[in-house]
């Protein structure tokens, strides 16, 4: 087992929050966050945006770059302009009454903490633009780094690829794979009732653009295993499991505390693994190719227990702990041994 010293995957061409903050901050500047009660008509975008950012100065956004960008989307999603647009037209362009109505009524939802993907019902991940809603784990810039290393490493193989995606949620993984990879099968299971009718959504919203590839999505459970038959030999597997520990709530914002799905989110208090466990257990009655790999977004607070986990099962080798962009544990790689 080694701890990997790895070179960041596709810094261009996966979402990075950091690195998008930085490239408008140089061409916008910060709108002063003045007190404005309530936005009437008529007013422009900037002063829209203006009044976003004053009443989000007293929420849990506490940081200024973040209440910025979160006005900005919520605003955007309104005016039906993209980031490059508000540059150009934001001083010019003038807000109907209904649009106000609408900013007014979005930004009360924010301070009640929704989060703004739920309010747009629109995520972006890597070139992707997720329909997602409460009852759906909104997907993070961490796990499109995964997809980056997974990409990196599997894009070398010609020959058409197979994988399954446990846990699929929004689809965001399996579809971004099936975008990136020519000629590849992905499996995206999933259980939740609420995700299973996004997931399918964002199959079909896709499913042209993703030819030769294809998402098939099974509605299953990764602790029964029923669906391992339907299964062809595989490449390799994926998953972002929940893995968060309950005495890490304290900690969490109150956003995702209090809109996202626990089922998503938490492991069990009893034993914060008992995924990856799931996971090991459930791959021994996979059948793989040659070389089949295994790709894990993990707790970075347990990097060191999930890398001995696998390290000391025969039925993987060369695995590898890697950190996010931010320096934390937070990716397993491992190779099935068979």
């Amino acid at each position: 087992m080694r701890v990997a010293n790895q070179e960041q995957p596709f810094p261009l061409l996966f979402y990075n929050a950091n690195s998008v903050k930085s490239i408008f901050t140089n061409i916008t500047l910060y709108p002063r966050e003045v007190s404005i009660l309530v936005l009437t008509f008529p007013c422009n975008a900037q002063v829209a945006l203006r009044y976003v950012c004053g009443k989000l100065q007293n929420s849990e956004y506490n940081n200024e770059h973040e209440r910025y960008f979160l006005a900005l989307d919520l605003v955007c999603y309104v005016l039906h302009l993209s980031r490059s647009q508000w540059v150009t037209q934001s001083e010019s362009r003038v807000l109907s009454p209904t649009e106000v109505e609408c900013i007014n009524r979005f930004t009360a939802r924010l301070l009640v903490h929704e989060p703004i993907q739920y309010i747009t019902q629109v995520a972006p991940f890597a070139s992707l633009e997720l329909e997602v809603a409460k009852g759906v784990l909104i997907p993070r810039p961490e796990t499109e780094e995964l997809c980056g290393y997974i990409i990196q490493q599997q894009s070398a193989k010609p020959s058409l690829k197979t994988f399954i995606d446990l846990g699929s949620g929004s689809g965001a993984i399996a579809i971004t794979l099936c975008k990136a990879l020519a000629n590849t099968i992905g499996y995206a299971l999933e259980k939740s009732e609420e995700a299973w009718s996004i997931l399918l959504k964002n199959i079909a919203k896709y499913r042209e653009q993703l030819v030769p590839s294809e998402v098939i999505p099974i509605n299953g459970d990764m602790t029964k295993g029923d669906f391992v038959p339907q299964l062809p030999r595989l490449d390799f597997v994926v998953s972002n499991p929940p893995y968060v520990q309950t005495i890490e709530k304290a900690n969490m914002a109150q956003h995702v505390l209090e809109y996202e799905p626990h089922m998503a989110l938490f492991a069990p208090e009893h034993d914060p693994l008992f995924f990856y466990r799931t996971i090991i257990e459930l791959c021994k009655k996979l059948t793989f190719t040659p070389k089949a790999k295994l790709y894990l977004e993990i707790n970075a607070a347990l990097g060191s227990e999930t890398l001995q986990l696998l390290s000391n099962d025969a039925f993987f080798d060369n695995v590898e702990l890697l950190q996010d962009f931010s320096g934390r544990d937070r990716f397993i790689i491992a190779t099935i041994a068979t």
